[in-house]
């Protein structure tokens, strides 16, 4: 992206976007969300950001238009990128949620696979197998715990 485009989106998102981490259990994320009825200008955006276009059907005297959706790393580099330009209100809401995305508590962590290939694995905290294209060592990990168990 040209300084020049990032200046554009930056202005674009100051007065249009939104910037926040979501706090679920499951998978809390950072995003990037925006509004617009001009498709034109939707539609330079999502180019910009890489973004996929919604579209959002009128309810009741509203007007349809279109969202842009960005979460996770992208959603986090495009932040990064946007701060220095970015006003006091919107620069506290981008904080915030980098401060959120930065201390979450699925944060990927590095650690050796279980099923003992000693090959180092980095994940979430939960997935502890490395993934190989057959999903092997997970499998043979598998495996070994049934023929302990079974007599």
């Amino acid at each position: 992206m040209t300084p020049q485009e990032l200046g554009w989106l930056a202005g674009w998102l100051e007065g249009e976007g939104t910037f926040y981490y979501t706090k679920s259990k499951s998978s809390p994320t950072v995003i990037i969300q925006v509004f617009s009825v001009d498709l034109d200008v939707i539609e330079k955006a999502a180019a910009l950001m890489r973004g996929k276009i919604y579209f959002i059907k009128a309810r009741g005297p509203s007007q349809s238009g279109y969202r842009i959706h960005l979460e996770s790393l992208p959603a986090v580099e495009l932040m990064q990128n946007l701060l220095p330009f970015m006003g006091k209100r919107r620069t506290a809401q981008i904080e915030l949620a980098l401060e959120g995305w930065r201390t979450r508590p699925n944060k990927p962590v590095e650690k050796l696979c279980a099923c003992g290939c000693g090959r180092a694995v980095f994940g979430r905290p939960r997935i502890i197998y490395a993934r190989r294209e057959t999903g092997a060592c997970a499998m043979m990990a598998f495996r070994a715990r049934q023929k302990q168990v079974s007599p």
